[in-house]
Formats: structure tokens, sequence, C-alpha cells
């Protein structure tokens, strides 16, 4: 595509130089190829700015940029009020509308995101449906896997993964949708036919600064749902009413507190360490559910995806048989059985709510035996909520061991005394290396005793200042339960 095709009707202030043919786009100079369009951004950290020159020695043979850089005259440089809206817009029409051809949901919250995007693709895929998976774990395009970098990508890489998964036939696709793609404009101009509101709680105020901006964050998506779109609402949240106010979508929502388009008919919710099981109501009826996920939270995740499926067309049998067969998500609440006399869950939960929410449900589920928690809290992101992880942590467990997470470029122990400012009991010990900390966790562990090993899930590595090290809390449990 030519250059003055790509920016036509785009606001510009000025084009100077040629009129290349684009074959690419990216905002990464280390992705530029031959022939590629690089859009200079304004990073929290870096300026994209400064890697033009690099750009262009790459084989760019235009730039998009917001700064007066000076380039030889009859280089193509156009120039933006933001490079952010605008490779967003450029992207969409690169690659030509994908998301217009593709039914899109759109899956946003501050837990249980990418649960609900996995219930929703398993049935979905029974119900003879070629879905495609945007989120936190995995990029999921026809017969490829690809690792998530970012649990949204980036508008460039967005838009052409949809493109891929027009040319698979793919029918649905789903992505989990961020407060900072939503910030950072990445989900411009997507054509989204659905949106799940999952829930609300306290995360990314590094980024944010405020509760009430996170929030507002959140609700700017359901605000730009198009009319005859859908929006799928959990309304036990104390937000749902603000985040349902005014939107243009028609609202479907549920419940486990109160009545709703689904909800769980009243005492017929039953929790174990094996799954749940509850009556189901519905528009058609009720229908016994039953599911190998674990605890309430994990309800809400089932309701939205039946929600959804629901008014997909999707028979209530379908999603029942996917529901007793589902076979789990990597690092939520998966369990580690290696014939141990106890029980050890591997968790993603990394916000208090989060943590507050296995905690209870796990210590809930016993009968007897000590609930066991280790973790950490991530470097260089919210500082407010280690304090109350602690707190949290301290009273639901019997021991809680701290101990690193992702420090990136802090240091770890600091990081764990603002974990242990909000310890309560002294329950507690520290052991900065994770391994060591498992460890630990594993020869205290006693016959009935359950482990929890929070906050990284289905990660593989461990990020530090300098480095990145392999390191996957599943695999490094089965290996020191093995060796026991």
């Amino acid at each position: 595509m030519k250059l003055s095709t790509l920016i036509k009707g785009l606001d510009i202030v000025s084009f100077h130089g040629g009129d290349p043919e684009i074959k690419g786009i990216s905002a990464n100079s280390g992705q530029i190829r031959e022939g590629y369009l690089f859009v200079a951004i304004e990073g929290e950290k870096n300026n994209g700015h400064r890697f033009i020159e690099e750009a262009i020695k790459r084989g760019a043979a235009a730039v998009v940029l917001e700064e007066d850089i000076p380039l030889r005259p009859d280089f193509p440089a156009v120039k933006v009020q933001n490079s952010r809206r605008t490779i967003s817009k450029l992207a969409v029409r690169f690659y030509g509308q994908p998301s217009s051809k593709l039914n899109l949901i759109g899956i946003t919250g501050t837990n249980g995101k990418t649960t609900v995007s996995y219930l929703i693709k398993n049935i979905l895929e029974n119900f003879g449906k070629r879905i495609g998976l945007l989120g936190t774990i995995n990029y999921e395009i026809g017969d490829r896997v690809i690792p998530a970098t970012n649990t949204t990508p980036d508008a460039a890489i967005l838009n052409s993964y949809l493109q891929d998964m027009v040319k698979e036939d793919t029918n649905y696709a789903i992505l989990e949708v961020s407060s900072h793609s939503i910030c950072q404009h990445r989900i411009d101009g997507l054509d989204f036919n659905s949106g799940i509101f999952t829930n609300f709680g306290h995360d990314h105020l590094d980024y944010h600064h405020s509760l009430e901006d996170y929030f507002q964050t959140k609700r700017r998506f359901f605000q730009k749902l198009p009319p005859g779109s859908k929006a799928i609402i959990n309304i036990d949240d104390p937000r749902s009413k603000e985040i349902s106010r005014g939107i243009k979508a028609k609202i479907f929502d549920y419940a486990i507190e109160q009545e709703a388009d689904v909800f769980i008919k009243p005492c017929s919710l039953l929790l174990s360490l094996v799954g749940v099981r509850f009556i189901l109501s519905t528009p058609d009826g009720e229908f016994p559910i039953e599911c190998s996920l674990i605890g309430r939270y994990n309800v809400y995740n089932i309701l939205a995806a039946v929600c959804f499926c629901l008014n997909e067309g999707v028979p209530l049998e379908i999603i029942t048989s996917c529901l007793k067969n589902f076979p789990g998500v990597p690092g939520r609440l998966q369990k580690v059985d290696c014939g141990q006399d106890f029980i050890l869950f591997v968790d993603y939960a990394h916000t208090q709510e989060a943590l507050k929410s296995v905690l209870t449900n796990l210590k809930s589920s016993m009968s007897d035996g000590k609930l066991i928690t280790i973790f950490g809290c991530g470097g260089d992101r919210d500082r407010q909520k280690r304090a109350q992880m602690g707190r949290v942590s301290s009273g639901l467990s019997d021991m809680v061991i701290l101990t690193s997470d992702n420090p990136r470029s802090e240091d770890p122990q600091a990081i764990i005394q603002d974990i242990a400012k909000g310890m309560e009991k002294d329950n507690y010990e520290i052991i900065s290396d994770r391994e060591e900390a498992i460890r630990r966790g594993i020869g205290f562990a006693k016959r009935g005793d359950i482990i929890l090993i929070a906050g990284k899930g289905h990660e593989k590595y461990q990020i530090f200042r300098d480095t990145v090290v392999p390191f996957d809390d599943v695999e490094v449990a089965r290996r020191i339960i093995n060796s026991k």
C-alpha cells in the first residue's frame, strides 16, 4: 500500500518526502524490515524518536513521528499530533480492517479474563466454530500458538494477528482487553461484537495513579461498544451499574447473589476441592452444572462464559458437557499432583482481591490441615497492593513464605519488606530465593495440608534487573516433590 493511501484522511501536521510502497508497520525499531513504516512513539520508559536512525538503517521506507527530528529532506516523514492514536488507524487500514470480518469478543476486568476466554473458546469449538485467542498466556491463531508478550498486543501486531485469523477462516476472535491497551489506544478502530465485564478491583496503580482513573478506563471500553453489540455484565460487582450506565450495547447480565439473565438457583451452590456444582437458572429453564474449576470466583467466570454462549445460540447441552469436561487453564489454580499426601496449587493471583478469593475458597473447602501460602509481588508495579496482599495472606493462611516474584529493577528484599508491613500475625518466613521458598513450603507440608504458590501462574521465567531466567512454578514444585 502506498504511504499516501495509508495516511489519507488522517490528522496530519506535515508530510514531506516521497510516496513509497509500505510493506509493514511497527513501533519497534528492532522489528523493522525493508519497506516498513516506523512509527515513533514516546513510551513510558523509552522514546521511539531516539530509534528513528536505527529503523532507517534496518530498511524503514518512511517514519511517522511527533517531534521535530532532523531528517534528510527527501526521506518520507509524516508528522502527527499523537503517534499512539495514529498507529491504530494505520494498522486497521493497512491490514484491511480485519476485526469487521470476525465476531470479536473483548473481555475486561481486574480478574478472570483468561479463564473466561478459555471457557468460551472450549465451548465455541465444541459448537463447531473456529476460534482465535489473544490473551495473557498465548496468542492462538489457527494451528499456531505464540507465547504472549502482553495481555493485549500493540495495535500493529494486534491487527496483523486478526488479519491472520481472517485468512484462517476464523469465526470468533477472543481478546483479553487490558486497561493499558485501552489507555494506549491499541484497540482503537476495532469492531467489537461483544464486551464482557468480569469484576473490578485494586490493580495497576503504578500506571493509572488512582483507582478511579483505572475504573474509568475500563468503563470507556463499554461506552465505545457500538449499537447492536452485546455487553455481558457481572451485576454482583458494586461498579456494574456505572459500567452499564448509558452504553449503546444490549446488556445481558449474570450473578450469584441476585436474579439476572443467567444466575444460580438459591442454595444450590456446592464448592469443594474437586470443583463446583450448582443449578443454573436461564430464560430457558433450570439446568444442573458441574465443573472441575475450584472456588466461588470461578463460578462467576463460568457464568460469564455461559451468559455469552447462550446469547450466541449455543445449546445448553453443549455448554453443560463442555463445563463438565473442561480441562482447566494453565497456572489458574493448577493442581500439581505427584502422588504426595498434601495438595499443591499454582495460581496467577497477583492482586489482593484475587489472592483473597483463592485463599478464602481453599480454606472453606478444608476440613483439617494447614494452608501454606508462598508468594511475592512484582517489581516496578503497583506498590500499594503489597502490604494489602501481606494482610490478606497473613489473615487467611496458617503459614506464609514471602519470596521473590519478578523483581525487575527493584531490590527483591525491599519488595518483600513492603509486603511484610501488612502481615498482621507472626506466621511468616522470608526466603528471597523462590525455589528455596517452594522447597521450604513443601518440606513443611504434612498430610491434608494445602500449599498455594501464587503470583506467577503460567509464567515460565523470572525477571531480574539485568536478566531473565527460566522459572516455572509448576515444574519446580514437581521436581522438588519427586526428589523427596
